[in-house]
């Protein structure tokens, strides 16, 4: 099925409005690569709360992590990581992608509280549900 595009002044206006904005996607769960990066900024995309942890425990998050510092570098010229609103602000105005790591649950913190200090210790990582039973119950 083939999608109309809008044309003419419709068009130039979606387009500006979309140059304007902050647009922000507040999950994001992928098989991460460069090509993904590229779509994320062909989207114009200008943030995104990323997964690193979907069940993993402390030690497989801490390689999750590792490896996004690692496409941090590799990447610099498509993804930045954020840690304030500014740095937002800043992906946009560089034409990147913002990326903000997030966990899915709390199982990267296993049952031992310290690795919540740990991780905020590393400023690596800002979100994440927090919930008493693995359900989310409580």
């Amino acid at each position: 099925m083939s999608r109309n595009k809008p044309t003419g002044e419709v068009a130039t206006k979606g387009v500006s409005l979309h140059d304007r904005l902050i647009v922000f996607d507040g999950l994001i769960v992928s098989s991460w690569s460069r090509s993904v990066f590229d779509d994320m900024g062909r989207g114009g995309l200008t943030a995104a709360n990323c997964t690193c942890s979907v069940w993993e425990g402390f030690q497989a998050t801490m390689t999750n992590i590792a490896q996004w510092k690692k496409w941090f570098q590799e990447h610099g010229d498509r993804i930045l990581q954020v840690y304030t609103v500014d740095d937002i602000s800043r992906s946009k105005r560089e034409g990147k992608t913002g990326i903000i790591l997030g966990f899915q649950n709390t199982s990267a913190f296993e049952d031992n509280l310290g690795y919540i200090g740990r991780m905020r210790l590393l400023r690596d990582t800002r979100w994440g549900p927090f919930r008493l039973g693995p359900r989310g119950c409580g």
